[in-house]
């Protein structure tokens, strides 16, 4: 197939494109602070923010993240991330709520728009970052996004640190190292491993190996019994991520807890059968030059196997909608900007309270939709992958 045409690096900036890009970036701003509003103050409570705070606050203190629940203004939750992601948020634990709010939300409308400026370079497009300007507001609308921002989770921040490593943002840094990070802050990325496997990238396999282990290693310093009590027993208790049944659970294993009164040994055979699907599907993006689009089948394949995958965690669906649609995959590029902006069943059917497991088999599906989708990108990537565009990775 014929290399993918896209405007040369020397292209002449057009007065219109710029106009639109101002646009582009005032709408996100006015659409940010529209979607954040509060009743009675500037910006709305974020709570997920709050635990990252009080996390954090504890980790420099006492160190006890897991022993306890951390006290918010709607309910107490527990900490979920690994100690490094404590670690990570100390800069934000001694400022007030509303400052760390505004440092998330500035954060993350800056992560994504680099995200998608450097998966538009990555295609060859004259001025990424000029052109995302044009994405950022539509990628803003979208279900995962936008719920990213409302309860001020971080996906943005983890997904800039993988796409800058995937795309070579950062030349000098070994590949993989800052996907460890990002797996040692929120330990999911660590799937995205599979990435440099299909590659057979063993120098990208050993950075994401010692990007993990060196930052893991940083919390360990601190607290060595925190960090060996995360590795050794938090991790392996579920009840703390919330009801798996739940339909913001967009997954298999939310699939299986619905449907299922049973052990985790269907979600686990499927997971083993996805990951298998996905190998070979990277495998065959990778050997037609289409390096970036065999990640996104990874990011696609973890979040379908993960344990828990709540909506605002496929994030991934905006880059994965671009890079199907520079790879000529535009039925499936637009599937999933229709899916993520009309068509978010899972926010639409019955639930709380396990009414979820009450379901009939078409609810079931529908809960399932950006699952069935990422299977289907699976599929089809896996058996054709479409010829690379001027620039290869």
């Amino acid at each position: 197939m014929p290399a993918l045409k896209t405007p040369p690096a020397s292209a002449k900036p057009s007065g219109l494109g710029t106009i639109g890009a101002i646009i582009g970036g005032v709408a996100s701003v006015l659409f940010i602070l529209w979607l954040l509003r509060g009743d009675n103050s500037f910006l709305t409570y974020l709570l997920d923010v709050d635990v990252y705070r009080l996390g954090a606050k504890e980790f420099l203190g006492g160190g006890n993240l897991y022993d306890q629940s951390f006290h918010t203004r709607l309910i107490d939750l527990p900490f979920t991330y690994p100690p490094f992601g404590a670690l990570f948020f100390a800069p934000l634990a001694l400022l007030p709520q509303t400052a760390v709010q505004v440092i998330i939300i500035a954060l993350s409308a800056l992560c994504l728009w680099a995200s998608v400026a450097a998966v538009l370079s990555h295609y060859g497009q004259a001025r990424p970052w000029v052109e995302a300007l044009w994405v950022v507001p539509f990628a803003l609308v979208s279900e995962p996004v936008r719920a990213t921002f409302e309860f001020g989770q971080i996906n943005l921040v983890l997904m800039a640190l993988v796409i800058a490593d995937v795309t070579g943002v950062f030349r000098r840094l070994p590949r993989g190292v800052l996907v460890g990070i990002a797996a040692a802050i929120k330990l999911t990325p660590a799937y995205y491993g599979l990435y440099y496997l299909a590659r057979r990238d063993w120098k990208g396999v050993a950075g994401v190996i010692g990007g993990f282990l060196g930052a893991t290693f940083l919390a360990f310093l601190i607290h060595p019994h925190t960090t060996i009590q995360y590795f050794t027993a938090v991790l392996f208790d579920n009840g703390r991520i919330g009801n798996l049944e739940y339909a913001m659970n967009v997954s298999l294993s939310g699939l299986n807890a619905r449907i299922s009164a049973d052990t985790r040994l269907i979600w686990l055979v499927a997971t083993v059968i996805v990951t298998v699907l996905v190998y070979f599907s990277a495998r065959s993006a990778h050997k037609a030059g289409q390096d970036f689009l065999a990640f996104i089948v990874v990011a696609l394949g973890c979040l379908c196997v993960s344990p828990v995958s709540w909506s605002h965690h496929w994030v991934w669906l905006v880059p994965a909608a671009i890079a199907l649609y520079f790879t000529r995959h535009y039925v499936l590029a637009a599937w999933a900007i229709l899916m993520t902006y009309f068509l978010d069943f899972h926010a639409l059917l019955p639930r709380d309270h396990q009414v979820e497991m009450s379901w009939n088999w078409f609810e079931q599906l529908l809960g399932l939709h950006y699952v069935l989708y990422a299977l289907v990108v699976i599929v089809v990537v896996m058996v054709r992958p479409v010829g690379a565009g001027r620039r290869r990775r």
